[in-house]
């Protein structure tokens, strides 16, 4: 019944990329999904290392609900680092290629959420997989796709409003891949709805395809890359309870193909001023985790940003550090 509640979320959206909040039935109809969602999540979820779940699905709610208000996490706009730095990260895990110019690298973007960093990514020519828990905020992302479906309609074929209405948008659920349901918009943007931490299912049960093959082929769709040229990685590592990192680092290590890269935004503060999440993570700590030869952590940037985290500056927080890291294997 939740996956039929969450296919008929998929609606005529408003004019805005990415939506600031769904309002009437159509918000209480999502926001009653992720509810139903979050109270039956533990019966599905048998290993109790990962506490996190239902917080997520009630973030999501609260913030789906009439008046709500999307996630501080979640951004209108396209991330200002990832903007400047996928150029750098691109040539890097294209090093291999005498010319520079081979096939653009697979980005996988873990915990995505609604983010509109997944269409800007395949508006570069980059096929993109994120994964999500939470099936509301994949139904927003493909509002959003709707949305600049619909806009790009306008600007390019504005008179033929009959292809126009008929034509399919945002993300479409193809099937299944292990423990995760499968979306796809059908022009190289996935999106897998489930667990980050069980994806391990995935790779299992295609070993052979993680690392040089295409993947996993869904019939009109396309083929879901299971190995990946770059990780884009704006508020994933932070949003995890500590004790996770290390499990966490070791999945993305399987899930990067040889040369591949990881392009990472983190916050570093005084833990004992604030409780996460956001986490705090040093550069040290990040280097612990990477130690591996032939593995680099390089800073792009770093900056005093806690001027744009009001919301931290109430908690009691005094100094915040944005990094963003390069790190190359």
């Amino acid at each position: 019944q939740l996956s039929k509640m969450a296919a008929r979320m998929v609606a005529r959206p408003q004019r805005s990329i990415p939506p600031r909040c769904p309002s009437g039935l159509q918000a209480a109809a999502v926001a009653v999904a992720i509810m139903i969602a979050a109270f039956m999540w533990p019966e599905f979820n048998s290993n109790k290392e990962f506490p996190d779940h239902n917080r997520w699905f009630q973030m999501w709610s609260a913030s789906l609900a009439p008046q709500g208000q999307l996630p501080g996490f979640h951004k209108q706009h396209v991330n200002e680092h990832l903007a400047r730095h996928l150029r750098t990260a691109v040539a890097t895990a294209n090093v291999d290629n005498d010319d520079q110019q081979g096939p653009l690298p697979a980005i996988f973007v873990p915990l995505c959420g609604a983010s509109i960093d997944l269409q800007y990514l395949q508006s570069k020519g980059h096929q993109v997989v994120g994964v999500e828990l939470v099936p509301g905020a994949i139904q927003l992302l493909s509002r959003g796709l709707c949305e600049s479906t619909d806009e790009a309609d306008e600007e390019g074929a504005a008179s033929d409003s009959q292809s126009h209405s008929s034509k399919q948008c945002g993300l479409v659920n193809v099937g299944r891949a292990g423990n995760f349901r499968v979306w796809a918009d059908g022009q190289g943007l996935w999106v897998l709805e489930g667990d980050l931490f069980e994806l391990g299912s995935v790779l299992k049960a295609a070993p052979a395809l993680t690392r040089s093959g295409p993947g996993l082929s869904f019939n009109n769709v396309g083929h879901l890359p299971l190995a990946f040229g770059m990780i884009w990685d704006r508020a994933s590592f932070v949003a995890l309870q500590p004790t996770l990192r290390q499990a966490y680092t070791s999945l993305l290590k399987q899930l990067l193909t040889p040369r591949g890269v990881v392009l990472m935004a983190a916050l570093a503060y005084d833990q004992t001023e604030m409780s996460g999440p956001p986490f705090s993570v040093d550069q040290a700590q990040i280097e612990a985790l990477y130690n591996e030869p032939n593995t680099t952590v390089h800073v792009l940037s770093t900056n005093a940003v806690l001027q744009q985290y009001p919301r931290f500056q109430k908690r009691g927080l005094s100094r915040l550090q944005e990094t963003v890291y390069l790190i190359t294997t």
